[in-house]
């Protein structure tokens, strides 16, 4: 998967078609700290909507970005982290340290 992302705007995107505004952000915040780096809940809500949500958009945010990312076939998924957040992982790596 591609995704550059260039001022809080998405300039290139492989692939990856028919999504939300809220989808391509939420992807932005995980393009931004990197693929197996935990994303807290508060910091996803704070870049995506930039005001108070409730977990439920989040949870429904999450799974748009999880079957973008499946129907493009890319090696990546987005993992809960229970307790911490969200996680954007490379699935051929599955096991590796997350920090």
């Amino acid at each position: 998967m591609k995704l550059k992302v260039e001022e809080e705007m998405v300039v290139e995107m492989s692939s990856l078609t028919n999504m939300s505004m809220l989808t391509v952000r939420t992807l932005c915040v995980f393009s931004r700290y990197g693929e197996n780096h935990i994303v807290s809940k508060y910091s996803i809500k704070d870049y995506v909507w930039q005001r108070p949500v409730t977990d439920n958009n989040l949870t429904h945010t999450i799974h748009k970005c999880r079957n973008v990312l499946k129907e493009s076939k890319t090696e990546f998924d987005v993992v809960n982290i229970r307790g911490f957040g969200y996680c954007l992982m490379n699935t051929n790596l599955a096991g590796h340290n997350i920090g």
